[in-house]
């Protein structure tokens, strides 16, 4: 969920080859955390990464998002001006 794991399976899968045609081979789940430089990665990657949010998530943990993140990171949670 958090950028630092996300940014590691684009730091390992973004140069490999794709083994599905038309459609992106590895997806990331429960994205959360995605700079706009993680999303310029993600749209360069030769492989084709996607990745799926679930930001009700945002809604149900506000409050720990709030306490534990940073103002940076808050903001870049699910895309969110917060």
């Amino acid at each position: 969920m958090g950028d630092a794991a996300i940014q590691r399976v684009i730091d390992v899968c973004q140069d490999l080859d794709p083994w599905l045609e038309g459609q992106p081979s590895v997806r990331i789940e429960y994205t959360s955390l995605l700079s706009n430089s993680m999303l310029k990665e993600l749209k360069g990657a030769k492989i084709g990464l996607a990745v799926s949010t679930q930001p009700i998530f945002f809604f149900g943990e506000e409050d720990s998002y709030r306490q534990f993140l940073s103002a940076d990171q808050l903001k870049m949670a699910y895309g969110s001006r917060a």
